[in-house]
């Protein structure tokens, strides 16, 4: 039985078309996420490729929203 339950609820899932997300806040806010974070995620991996690729006395200077930027003059 429940087989046949759960054969029944899946059937009458539908997975929204870009056209509900469009007129759903939900899901676009949903879809705008997904676009942030995959941008995020692009982000992160290219500092990570930098920060193999360059060497550590070369990459000293820091720069974050919530601290005042510290630049050493020797880095790349």
């Amino acid at each position: 039985m429940n087989m046949v339950v759960s054969s029944a609820a899946l059937s009458g899932t539908q997975i929204p078309s870009e056209a509900a997300t469009e007129t759903d806040p939900i899901l676009a806010a949903i879809e705008t996420h997904r676009q942030i974070y995959e941008r995020l995620a692009k982000e992160v991996s290219n500092h990570s490729a930098l920060e193999s690729e360059i060497p550590l006395q070369k990459r000293q200077s820091e720069v974050n929203p919530w601290e005042d930027e510290f630049i050493v003059e020797t880095d790349d």
